[in-house]
């Protein structure tokens, strides 16, 4: 055997990428990059050029660019997994394809709603979900009144109260606020500044945007240089302070 022939042999048994981009900028520079770790180099500017040399050609590796024109590179990826498989891909007919796609895409979006809301569901059944005394009554006034001393708590599926003077900090969530009881942690659906004046005369304070407190609760102001600060509680919880509120908690802690 030649020294050419033996170096042709050596050639073929490189591992081989398959470079598809129609910007030959960037190939050039993909090239030089993939031959230094030892791979033997095949490019190609369009999908049908890739396909062509996928069927005269044994290719190991795949670096494509997914907006090539024409057709695009999430197709040629179908290509050539139908090709790995000894197989050959058809788009087919446009129209039945898009509705296809869209289809498909329609039911991944509402899959994954539904799997948020059933994580949801298990999460509230499992925490427990909190709700006032006051609440499900049909005038809607009411809701607007102090609470009670106590709050209901659903929990797989049973019922019991828990006093409001027991919660440490309310802190907001979204369309909910989290109840902080000790180690526990309750969802109530009101919003803080509904549940602010629900607790009014209870022995409460806004601290935060996002965070109310129980006075009896807090055990230390923590300053900061930047007139914010950050209350430590009894039981070791840390709420933060801002400055908008941190001289009325201190007033109303003397």
């Amino acid at each position: 055997m030649t020294t050419e022939e033996e170096n042709s042999a050596d050639r073929k048994a490189y591992p081989v990428l398959l470079i598809v981009e129609d910007d030959p900028t960037t190939s050039n520079v993909c090239q030089p990059v993939a031959e230094s770790v030892g791979l033997r180099v095949l490019q190609a500017e369009t999908t049908e050029q890739a396909l062509e040399q996928m069927e005269t050609q044994q290719v190991d590796l795949v670096l494509a660019d997914l907006r090539i024109p024409t057709v695009g590179g999430m197709v040629l990826l179908r290509h050539v997994a139908y090709v790995i498989e000894g197989g050959r891909y058809v788009f087919g007919d446009l129209p039945g394809e898009l509705f296809y796609e869209y289809l498909k895409d329609f039911r991944a979006y509402w899959g994954f709603v539904a799997l948020i809301y059933l994580y949801r569901h298990i999460l509230l059944r499992l925490q427990g979900e909190a709700q006032f005394l006051t609440e499900g009554k049909e005038d809607s006034l009411q809701s607007a009144q102090p609470v009670t001393d106590r709050f209901l708590v659903k929990k797989l599926g049973r019922e019991f109260l828990v006093k409001v003077d027991h919660i440490d900090w309310i802190e907001a969530s979204g369309n909910y606020v989290n109840l902080h009881v000790g180690e526990r942690l309750y969802p109530l659906r009101e919003t803080m500044a509904g549940i602010q004046q629900r607790l009014v005369g209870q022995g409460f304070a806004r601290v935060h945007r996002s965070a109310i407190v129980n006075l009896d609760r807090v055990r230390e102001i923590e300053p900061f240089d930047t007139g914010d600060a950050r209350a430590h509680l009894l039981g070791g919880g840390v709420v933060p302070v801002s400055r908008r509120y941190r001289q009325a908690l201190k007033e109303r802690l003397a």
